[in-house]
């Protein structure tokens, strides 16, 4: 039993990691995406990849997501 709930407090923790991890996320999306709209000067939006950093954030929140979603279930 006391296996059982060591495993079930893992658990807890990973899914409270992954809770803040995705909230961190949507948050840094969120703030990208604000400022990409208020940047007049579309050069001085940071690329990275190809990508804007508001499309890196979500990419990460799809990962996170899908780890979520696995331990969950």
């Amino acid at each position: 039993m006391a296996r059982k709930t060591a495993k079930k407090e893992q658990l807890d923790t990973a899914l409270a990691a992954l809770e803040q991890g995705l909230h961190t996320e949507q948050e840094g999306r969120r703030f990208y995406l604000e400022a990409e709209e208020k940047t007049a000067d579309r050069s001085g939006i940071p690329i990275n990849r190809g990508h804007t950093l508001a499309e890196d954030e979500e990419e990460h929140l799809n990962i996170l997501q899908r780890e979520y979603a696995s331990l969950k279930g």
